[in-house]
């Protein structure tokens, strides 16, 4: 990786396809943290009321305990951008063997008219706009 950095600045390497990778993770993320939950959460109420429907105990308590798994794993995947956050967070700010200094947080952290424009589009009315190509 260190090959890919020789001779750019912090700024460049934030600038580039690094912020533009951040910010498709960030995407996929959110998108993770808000349908995952929500499948699990169904799954486990569909699978409790087929086993109320049927009647019997044992299925019942069985349901049961797979609905609360699923819901610990919505609980866990909701917080996963959190996580990803802190430990991104955590990695040390500095240099690499050639001297090129490295912030993941402030790439990380950049906002969505930064990676528009890294990505080669114009921000405005908070909506990303790329230019027709002819």
């Amino acid at each position: 990786m260190d090959l890919i950095l020789i001779g750019k600045t912090a700024e460049q390497i934030c600038d580039g396809d690094m912020l533009v990778i951040m910010g498709v993770v960030k995407s996929v993320l959110t998108i993770i943290q808000i349908a995952v939950p929500i499948l699990l959460i169904i799954m486990g109420s569909l699978d409790l009321m087929k086993a109320v429907m049927a009647g019997k105990e044992d299925e019942i308590k069985k349901a049961q305990g797979t609905f609360v798994k699923r819901a610990i794993a919505a609980v866990i995947v909701f917080f996963i951008p959190l996580i990803v956050s802190l430990v991104i967070g955590l990695l040390p700010a500095g240099k690499t063997n050639h001297g090129v200094e490295l912030n993941y947080k402030a790439c990380w952290d950049a906002d969505e008219e930064k990676i528009c424009e890294a990505d080669g589009g114009n921000w405005s009315n908070k909506t990303c706009n790329y230019p027709d190509e002819d």
